[in-house]
């Protein structure tokens, strides 16, 4: 029998996601969240693009080439490329810049949210890939039965 603080190795978090390449970021200091900012025909703000990827440009980076390339989206279509190191997204701190970025109102709001539960909760995105997986494979979806309990006369 285990015991309850023995951790083996598929318990330990392993980092975050790479939206570009797929790998994993192993540190807080080889992430790197990024957008893109433009502004409509009427100078309005359009802020697009938030993704988490590595950083790069470091020594343990192995030559990631994951971000914008700022030159080519300015290129395209007049875009300038912003971002943060992901070790100012983390934490107490990093939960109220994220939040802060939802008040603006600027960046898309389902962008920031998925970005604060990957950032701000221990496995998140691979809680979500097995929730879709027991889902597929759990046959036709149950509807949720709060109703019965609600409807007068039952």
């Amino acid at each position: 029998m285990r015991s309850k603080h023995h951790s083996n190795q598929s318990d330990r978090f392993k980092g975050w996601r790479c939206d570009s390449c797929a790998g994993m970021i192993t540190s807080v200091q080889a992430g790197w969240v990024e957008w893109l900012a433009s502004e409509d025909k009427h100078g309005n703000d359009i802020l697009r693009g938030l993704r988490l990827v590595h950083r790069g440009h470091q020594k343990d980076a192995r030559n990631h080439k994951c971000r914008y390339d700022p030159l080519g989206e300015f290129r395209s279509g007049k875009t300038i490329v912003e971002g943060l190191p992901l070790e100012r997204l983390v934490g107490a701190d990093g939960l109220m810049v994220l939040l802060s970025f939802l008040a603006e109102g600027e960046l898309p709001h389902g962008e920031i949210l998925e970005l604060i539960k990957r950032v701000q909760i221990r496995d998140h995105a691979s809680g979500v890939a097995l929730r879709r997986r027991t889902r597929s494979n759990s046959g036709p979806k149950r509807r949720s039965a709060w109703w019965r309990f609600k409807r007068p006369g039952r």
